[in-house]
């Protein structure tokens, strides 16, 4: 009974310490970022998510290989952002188009891209040292 009650009592004080350590969600922080300058994207992005560790959830896009042991996921967001989720897992070439996942990384790469045949830009967000499942 014991053991139990120092159980219970330390994961109540855990649980509060999971949430402050949770990282941020990359679709919601940027999701303002189709509607800002080129300008003021280069400036939130130097300043609000460079270096940091985020994570998601999207739709995959499309998986390519960087190297022979790195790949490059590509999740959309669905909000106008995109992340380049670079990973080392071989695991990544078995994903198919149209997969929910969720993704990790850290954010070390921001750039705008105008969608073929569109007046819209797209936002990517590269992250290294990536997870996806």
């Amino acid at each position: 009974m014991k053991a139990f009650l120092s159980f219970f009592f330390l994961s109540l004080f855990l649980f509060p310490l999971s949430l402050v350590f949770a990282w941020p969600d990359l679709c919601q922080e940027a999701k303002e970022t189709p509607h800002m300058t080129n300008v003021r994207f280069e400036k939130f992005f130097e300043d609000e998510m460079k270096g940091k560790t985020y994570s998601g959830k999207g739709v995959l896009r499309n998986v390519r290989s960087n190297s022979p042991s790195e790949y490059v996921v590509i999740v959309d967001c669905l909000n106008g952002v995109t992340a380049n989720v670079i990973v080392s897992s071989s695991s990544a070439k078995d994903l198919k188009v149209g997969d929910e996942v969720e993704f990790s990384g850290e954010c070390a790469l921001g750039f705008r891209r105008a969608f073929r045949g569109e007046p819209k830009w797209g936002q990517f967000f590269e992250l290294r040292n990536g997870n996806v499942k």
